[in-house]
């Protein structure tokens, strides 16, 4: 019988033959909990309800931009993958899942009441140090803020992390899962006791410019920056970055993100593109008023290797590991041909992930690697 995490995948197309392969893979952990991610080329449904009734425990996940794990090897595409935490590694948790964000955005704070209400922890006021907590979000509602912002209310000393679910870039419908079923404009929670240590990593690499932007005039909830320092939005972006408008897309959206500066560390927000009338769709919302820092893309397999070595030196090893991974971040990569090595970094334990739409810390972020180190 395993004492630590495992890890499984199976590129098998058919969901039965595909949870069996898992299943089997995952059996001699003696599972507590299990963590896993499906490519949205693959029935997500029918895999969560077999994967529930073959493991028995609750399960957790989504569907995804690509798969991350140690037993394939770092990423991979059309999978499904799970990562089983032995029930010896867990005191306790909850979990909760709702539906409608959208309309009913208040269901995050019942969801976060109910969790409270199962482990009898107050979330406001107790010491939420050695809880983890977990968020798996829709990703093409864009609730995305709204989600974040009422777990921050709601469950003030709970960090809660995770990441938007994806669709292989087809940006039509992605899901998440809780005990077996599945839904779309939903999150999934969950809050763990964990008998050992863990770590948040949060990694990406940017460097700031010092050139700034003001956001004069946005449209907050479609992540649309109408003007930069009064001027359009696209022009204004050119000029910090030294880009012509019309090869902002190829040239600087992926090298050239903007940031909001915390304690001189990035929380990126990503342009998606520019609008007829030269605004900018982003992949974040921006508040109207903010100031943003034009960031400068670095070394990104190297600060990946330092981020999770520092990690791993702080606490002790790592036994087990969630990753999630921006899609932009994963294109950059590639982009590079650091595929390979950046996911053997990823592979350095029992590990799962996937591509995002974008990753949950204290708040929502893009082009950053958010991650879960287990003891």
């Amino acid at each position: 019988m395993a004492t630590s995490p495992l890890s499984a995948i199976s590129r098998n197309p058919d969901p039965k033959a595909a949870v069996q392969e898992v299943a089997r893979a995952l059996a001699p952990a003696d599972p507590g909990l299990v963590v896993f991610f499906v490519s949205s080329k693959r029935d997500h449904e029918p895999i969560a309800g077999l994967l529930q009734e073959a493991l028995g425990v609750p399960c957790i996940g989504c569907t995804t931009a690509g798969e991350i794990s140690s037993a394939g090897g770092g990423f991979s595409h059309g999978s499904l993958v799970a990562l089983a935490l032995p029930k010896r590694m867990i005191k306790r948790a909850a979990f909760a899942m709702q539906t409608g964000i959208t309309a009913n955005p208040d269901a995050v704070d019942t969801a976060v009441a109910q969790l409270g209400k199962e482990l009898g922890v107050d979330f406001q006021t107790a010491d939420c140090s050695r809880y983890l907590g977990l968020v798996l979000i829709d990703g093409m509602s864009g609730t995305e803020e709204t989600v974040m912002r009422h777990l921050g209310r709601s469950a003030f000393n709970q960090i809660f992390v995770g990441a938007s679910a994806g669709d292989d870039l087809t940006f039509k419908r992605t899901t998440v899962s809780l005990g077996g079923k599945t839904a779309s404009d939903a999150v999934a929670l969950a809050v763990i006791e964990l008998e050992g240590p863990f770590k948040i990593v949060k990694t990406q690499s940017f460097r700031d410019t010092g050139k700034k932007l003001v956001a004069t005039r946005a449209t907050e909830r479609e992540r649309i920056i109408h003007e930069f320092d009064g001027k359009p939005a696209a022009r204004a972006y050119a000029e910090a970055t030294g880009v012509p408008v019309d090869k902002l897309a190829e040239e600087a959206f992926l090298r050239h993100p903007v940031g909001l500066m915390v304690d001189g560390e990035p929380y990126v927000r990503s342009p998606q593109q520019v609008l007829p009338d030269g605004s900018i769709k982003f992949y974040s919302e921006i508040k109207a008023g903010g100031t943003m820092s034009v960031l400068e893309a670095g070394d990104i397999l190297a600060d990946t290797r330092r981020a999770f070595d520092a990690a791993k030196a702080e606490l002790g090893g790592a036994s087990g590991m969630l990753i999630f991974n921006c899609i932009l971040r994963y294109l950059d990569i590639e982009g590079r041909k650091l595929v390979g090595e950046v996911g053997q970094v990823y592979a350095g334990a029992p590990s799962v992930g996937f591509n995002t739409y974008g990753e949950a810390y204290l708040g929502h972020i893009n082009q950053t690697c958010t991650a879960v180190l287990l003891r």
